[in-house]
């Protein structure tokens, strides 16, 4: 059966409703969320919430203290959403940092898929830092137990030739597209004394195994400074 999955970062200050404008219009069978916000566009307000009701998936969000680029703290987090029921939820915590990878289980058809999602420190240059390392080692090692269809996507904030893509790609499928394609930054993103400007970077990904991947491509969307990634897999 075609499966496919959206990946994005739909960045936290962007309106929910342009977001779920965007995710209605493409249908995708599973959605991974990165910068899901919880008391950011009012007091109550909980995007991933909002999304799963709006667009009517079962999802699983998990939210953190993380500082925002201006030095202000919020609620951030991941998401999974799905058509499928969601029959097991599982998180992934480092200890002494807001950053997380979560992982939930399927029943699609009578079958178990296993998708998981995260979002790694961004980092300036871009570098391997240790944190980065250890997370992504520790995100390979949940996955090595993994038995049977398993996704992982998410912001890795990582360019294709760091180490961190180059190990993912070691231990697991990249469903592409090719790394010209690029999803960031679509609007200037500033942190610090630094500006980010123009679709130069290619910082999000989809990895797979045990599971058919049938194409995979870079969706132009004016909302987020992120592009999703969208991938069609034989399930």
């Amino acid at each position: 059966m075609r499966l496919t999955v959206l990946q994005w970062n739909c960045l936290y200050e962007e309106d929910p409703a342009r977001v779920a404008e965007a995710i209605q219009g493409l249908n995708p069978d599973i959605v991974c969320l990165q910068e899901l916000t919880q008391g950011y566009h009012s007091e109550i307000f909980d995007t991933g919430a909002y999304l799963a009701q709006r667009l009517g998936y079962e999802a699983h969000c998990v939210y953190g203290q993380m500082m925002l680029p201006n030095g202000q703290p919020a609620q951030l987090g991941n998401g999974i959403l799905s058509r499928w029921p969601i029959v097991a939820r599982r998180q992934l915590i480092q200890p002494g940092e807001e950053r997380f990878y979560l992982t939930a289980e399927l029943k699609v058809e009578g079958r178990q898929l296993t998708v998981s999602t995260t979002h790694l420190p961004f980092n300036p240059e871009f570098r391997t830092t240790p944190l980065r390392r250890r997370m992504t080692e520790e995100i390979l090692a949940e996955a090595s137990r993994i038995t049977g269809p398993y996704l992982l996507a998410g912001d890795f904030n990582a360019v294709p030739r760091s180490s961190i893509i180059r190990r993912l790609r070691s231990a697991l499928h990249d469903a592409g597209p090719n790394d010209r394609f690029k999803t960031w930054a679509t609007r200037p993103f500033r942190i610090g004394e630094r500006t980010y400007e123009g679709l130069k970077w290619r910082l999000d990904y989809i990895f797979y195994k045990e599971i058919a991947c049938r194409g995979s491509q870079i969706i132009h969307t004016e909302v987020s400074d992120h592009r999703p990634i969208w991938a069609e897999f034989e399930f």
